[in-house]
């Protein structure tokens, strides 16, 4: 997550999460058997496409910061702050 909060911030996107979001993702049940694939794949889907679309659709620019939880057993985005 650091390295992806990293990438957005060049983008002027500030990433940030919370414990919960963080055991969420470390308890992808394929990770004993397959490594680190799983959760590279899970970050993609639940997370990097959903801000993809975000940003095409002009729903986050530069300075807006996106904070990642769980809710409902699910990864949930959320644009915390507009600083224009």
């Amino acid at each position: 997550l650091d390295t992806l909060a990293e990438r957005t911030m060049q983008n002027g996107i500030a990433l940030e999460y919370d414990a919960n979001a963080v055991e969420w993702i470390a308890s992808c049940p394929d990770t004993a058997q397959y490594g680190a694939r799983p959760i590279r794949r899970l970050l993609t889907q639940e997370i990097e496409n959903p801000l993809s679309r975000m940003w095409l659709h002009d729903e986050i620019r530069k300075g807006d910061t996106v904070f990642i939880t769980v809710q409902d057993d699910k990864l949930e985005l959320k644009i915390m702050e507009r600083v224009r």
